[in-house]
């Protein structure tokens, strides 16, 4: 799940945690890993959220605006949780909630004034990715295992269809922006596309 807003800079300036990603990790991890990666219909919810918490401005200053009178800067929230066949949670009903509760960890973790400062936006959901036509609500592939992770995905071509090149999430090197860009370099290369600068 992920929420996307924005923060007044006053409010994130005071956060000791100034970059551009920042993985705020639970004391749980292993049972909370346990937790989302269960089978079929076993998963749940974190109950000691390793969130992710992303601040693109601190990277880019032009992304910096102002909302209200006020500088903001933009901000995203990744909570890691289980896909639709390991919980079919009832995410129409659960997000906002479910949202509440992951800013007040990010309080209580030195997050001073996200929860009446966070302007949520959007939230995703496994629902969202699902409508998107992603398996089971992930958009990390079909399951969080080992055989996920970047050299370990599905190669860019497949010998038994010569004639296509796969690129994104799903495929080498992984999920993200950075990777899934590369991806889909990689693809353009095997289709023998290049880019001409000027």
């Amino acid at each position: 799940m992920v929420l996307h807003g924005t923060v007044p800079t006053a409010v994130s300036r005071t956060w000791s945690a100034a970059h551009h990603h920042v993985i705020e990790f639970g004391a749980r991890w292993e049972g909370t890993f346990r937790d989302i990666t269960a089978r079929r219909g076993r998963g749940r919810l974190m109950t000691d959220p390793s969130l992710l918490v992303t601040r693109p401005a601190l990277s880019d200053p032009g992304l910096l605006f102002r909302r209200d009178g006020a500088e903001h800067e933009p901000l995203s929230v990744l909570a890691p949780c289980p896909n639709l066949e390991s919980a079919p949670i009832a995410w129409d009903a659960l997000a906002g909630p479910y949202s509440r509760e992951l800013l007040s960890v990010l309080d209580a973790r030195g997050y001073a004034g996200i929860i009446s400062g966070f302007d949520v936006d959007h939230i995703d959901t496994p629902t969202t990715w699902a409508a998107q036509g992603m398996s089971a609500g992930s958009p990390f592939g079909g399951a969080h295992v080992f055989r996920q992770t970047g050299p370990f995905r599905r190669r860019n071509l497949d010998p038994r269809y010569p004639n296509i090149v796969l690129a994104g999430s799903g495929t080498v090197p992984g999920v993200g922006v950075p990777t899934v860009l590369l991806s889909g370099r990689l693809a353009a290369e095997r289709l023998g596309v290049t880019r001409h600068r000027h």
